[in-house]
């Protein structure tokens, strides 16, 4: 059976994901690369780093950089889609049209 792993590099960022069988996720220990069997799927995080001392996956982004994307994230909420503002003007057309014709 096959599982997602992450290989991290020394600092704990993620260079690549495997579907590993746990005979493949020996092999990579044995040859040295530092594999992360446990997900961060259940977290927010926007860079996961794995903390080789907690062993727990962190943010990997500064405060400044979490403030940026959030902002960046709430900015593009905010902005309706093409399909939605062609929508509203439709409405709009319809009501002017409807209450020109009273």
């Amino acid at each position: 059976m096959r599982k997602e792993v992450f290989e991290v590099d020394g600092q704990g960022f993620i260079i690549e994901n495997y579907p590993y069988s746990e005979k493949e996720i020996q092999n990579a220990i044995d040859n040295g690369k530092s594999i992360i069997t446990k997900g961060w799927q259940d977290l927010r995080l926007f860079k996961p780093k794995w903390d080789f001392e907690t062993e727990q996956w962190i943010e990997g982004l500064t405060s400044e950089e979490i403030a940026e994307r959030e902002a960046l994230i709430a900015e593009q909420q905010s902005v309706l889609p093409d399909q939605d503002l062609n929508a509203i003007a439709l409405m709009e057309l319809a009501s002017t049209v409807y209450e020109g014709g009273e």
